[in-house]
């Protein structure tokens, strides 16, 4: 099954955010792939929370596992070498 991020209306970032929840990383482990501060992963979390209208974080990946994002790979993660 094979989704995009359009059908949640998420940008890249939190695209890849979504990726990385999924399988378990936490904010600081999303932060060092990413190359980027936590605060920046903390805030696209909660955009990701607002966009499902979810309270949690366990909510976020319940919802996107549902729809099918499990086996989902983002363009900008597929086009890279990241160390999961």
């Amino acid at each position: 099954m094979t989704h995009s991020g359009d059908h949640f209306k998420l940008t890249e970032k939190q695209e890849e955010c979504l990726f990385f929840l999924i399988r378990g990383k936490t904010i600081k482990e999303i932060a060092k792939i990413l190359r980027v501060h936590p605060r920046s992963i903390e805030d696209r979390i909660s955009l990701i929370k607002t966009n499902l209208n979810c309270q949690r974080t366990s909510e976020i990946i319940e919802k996107a596992i549902n729809n099918g994002f499990l086996y989902y790979i983002p363009k900008s993660i597929q086009t890279t070498d990241f160390l999961l």
